[in-house]
């Protein structure tokens, strides 16, 4: 199990990531503490000005954070999430027998949806530049290191859940010719898998058993 606790910083070890909050104020001021933390922690990856915050739907509240450098891509509105299974049946035929024989072999669990990234800033460089951060994490660091896994920040969904980035594809629009034609924004379809380190068991999985939601 990972220590979201070294992950986050040390500080992080006074907040209480799995008590439900019974109020929308206390959800509201669990969210700022958490955030005001992660700034202390990397004040250089959370700077945000007054326009950024009116120009998203999330107000930096919804966010991925790459494990290994650990720095942290905003979600600038809130996106429609589409949550996969596929489980793996190997099909077994015996001899005489009018249906083969079933035998579970693997599955995964796929989250994908699609992000929207409009310009806020005069250059236009922040929309491209969010969308190769993203790119970044389909590729392994040369020689060096691996491809990132991710944190996903969605509010009280995927409170522990750690991702590796399956596909990225992103459509531009609305290019500026005084502005070198970047564009002013992307649509990207991201894909995630889910990466566990040990193997689930049925009540790891449902609602009824899930502790942080109840």
């Amino acid at each position: 199990m990972i220590d979201f606790t070294q992950i986050f910083g040390m500080s992080f070890k006074n907040l209480n990531f799995k008590s439900r909050p019974k109020t929308i104020e206390e959800l509201t001021e669990r969210e700022e503490k958490r955030n005001k933390e992660y700034g202390k922690q990397f004040p250089e990856n959370t700077k945000q000005s007054e326009a950024s915050i009116k120009s998203s739907t999330t107000e930096g509240k919804l966010y991925f954070v790459a494990l290994t450098t650990l720095d942290r891509l905003d979600i600038q509105f809130v996106p429609e999430l589409n949550l996969g299974r596929q489980a793996n049946i190997a099909k077994i035929q015996i001899i005489g027998r009018n249906e083969p024989l079933h035998q579970f072999t693997g599955g995964e669990s796929t989250l994908t949806f699609q992000l929207d990234f409009y310009a806020k800033d005069e250059d236009r460089l922040d929309v491209i530049k969010k969308v190769r951060w993203l790119e970044s994490l389909t590729y392994n660091d040369g020689y060096k290191r691996p491809a990132q896994k991710v944190k996903l920040v969605f509010g009280d969904l995927f409170t522990s859940e750690i991702w590796v980035v399956n596909n990225v594809t992103t459509k531009l629009s609305n290019f500026n010719r005084e502005k070198g034609f970047l564009p002013q924004q992307a649509y990207v379809d991201i894909s995630l898998m889910l990466d566990t380190e040990t193997n689930s068991a049925w009540e790891d999985i449902r609602l009824d058993n899930n502790t942080h939601l109840m």
